[in-house]
């Protein structure tokens, strides 16, 4: 029984760690803006993701325990910070185009 709770929690860690980062995409996506976001967070999040996901599919195909919960929690998380990478470039290209599309300037 014990063994059951702990997989439950687990699960429902990994979901809440992976989607973490959802209700940032969701405002970026709503207000058109990455203002504020630290690439280098991102970065730093993105880099211990991946090196994390490494590390616990390599013990688990060593141990043959495979840690699904963490894997999928890993997963999901990167694609939210890719989606997030996304956002940066298409938001900051945007408001430079914007910008260079001033009234009253001459290209």
């Amino acid at each position: 029984m014990l063994a059951i709770l702990a997989n439950i929690a687990g699960f429902i860690g990994a979901i809440l760690f992976a989607c973490k980062t959802a209700p940032q995409v969701w405002e970026c996506w709503k207000t058109k803006s990455t203002n504020g976001l630290s690439k280098k967070m991102l970065l730093m999040d993105l880099g211990g993701n991946i090196f994390s996901f490494i590390y616990i599919f390599w013990l688990s195909s060593i141990t043959g325990v495979w840690a699904i919960s963490n894997l999928l929690n890993y997963t999901v998380a990167t694609f939210f910070l890719i989606v997030l990478f996304v956002l940066i470039r298409k938001f900051r290209k945007d408001k430079n185009t914007q910008q260079n599309d001033l009234p009253g300037e001459e290209g």
